[in-house]
């Protein structure tokens, strides 16, 4: 929530010619699946052009890699280098779509597109929400190590990273390496 004012203000300062690109970006800072759902609606309802909304989607994942990467090196990183080895062929995968999608698009759709609806930044109801989802995936975490070992950690994880990439990570922080 601390971190959501200051993409928030960032932002709105941009303005609409490079508000979808610009707040996809920044948004994937805080939640790259609340920016995915927000453009996946954009594009079905037929708001903007369907090229710079993919672009934008494909930046989002960039940013999220890049931001995944930065927190396993701050919380586990003796597991930064096996993560580094899957995860960097994405985000060079994801920026070559973005670059090409940002320049297939017509010479105005970014600015057709308008800007995208951006959430409370001060709304503590998702931080809140994170820090419970991060509390239970560390009891799982800790539990499924116990039980089955490393394999079942490694579904425990993989699990809770399909729903908030940070709750899959955080409790890796807190394991022996």
């Amino acid at each position: 929530s601390g971190f959501s004012f200051p993409v928030y203000v960032a932002a709105r300062l941009l303005g609409a010619e490079r508000g979808v690109l610009a707040t996809a970006a920044a948004g994937s800072m805080v939640s790259s699946t609340a920016v995915t759902a927000t453009i996946a609606i954009r594009l079905r309802a037929g708001e903007g052009e369907p090229l710079v909304l993919a672009g934008a989607v494909s930046a989002a994942s960039v940013v999220m890699i890049a931001r995944v990467l930065v927190l396993v090196t701050a919380l586990a990183p003796f597991a930064l280098a096996s993560l580094a080895v899957l995860v960097v062929p994405a985000a060079v995968v994801s920026a070559a779509a973005a670059a090409w999608f940002l320049r297939s698009a017509p010479p105005n759709g970014s600015q057709a597109t308008g800007e995208m609806t951006l959430r409370n930044p001060f709304d503590l109801k998702s931080a809140l929400l994170l820090a419970a989802m991060v509390m239970v995936m560390a009891v799982l975490v800790r539990w499924a190590l116990a039980t089955w070992g490393h394999h079942g950690m490694a579904l425990v994880l993989a699990i809770s990273g399909t729903a908030a990439v940070d709750s899959a990570i955080i409790p890796m922080g807190g394991l022996p390496p």
